[in-house]
């Protein structure tokens, strides 16, 4: 009779522990980064009207955090100039007019979104590219 006590409590044990896991799951998956649920990515939060990203190279691509800003708000971007390779110091945002070589002096771009979608970013020489969102 005693084994028979010992087997239950153990096997609600383990019951309960699997619940447990499953809840704190469950949690973490449906309450990832709500800022933007239309996207599943963060929109840029504005300092006194100006946004501000940070642009720099992953896998030989341009990466932009936040990948989402908003449309009309100046945008502050600030390079990474050492993870930018060659070319790519050269950074071209054609749908709003950019075109600005980065160095570790000057490594900020200023621009204003005003217009929203999927936007792409490219080197001169069109070798490396990138995108970022703009939302209203």
């Amino acid at each position: 009779m005693e084994e028979n006590t010992i087997l239950m409590k153990k096997n609600l044990l383990w019951k309960a522990g699997a619940i447990i896991v499953i809840v704190v799951l469950g949690f973490l998956v449906f309450n990832q980064n709500k800022s933007n649920e239309l996207t599943g990515q963060v929109v840029a939060a504005s300092d006194k009207d100006i946004q501000s990203a940070k642009l720099y190279m992953k896998n030989n691509e341009y990466r932009v955090e936040p990948s989402v800003l908003k449309k009309n708000i100046p945008v502050r971007m600030t390079a990474e100039v050492n993870s930018l390779p060659g070319c790519a110091k050269s950074v071209v945002i054609r749908d709003f007019g950019v075109r600005k070589s980065v160095s570790t002096a000057n490594n900020i771009i200023e621009f204003t979104p005003d217009k929203t979608g999927t936007i792409e970013i490219a080197c001169s020489m069109n070798m490396y590219h990138g995108t970022f969102t703009v939302v209203e």
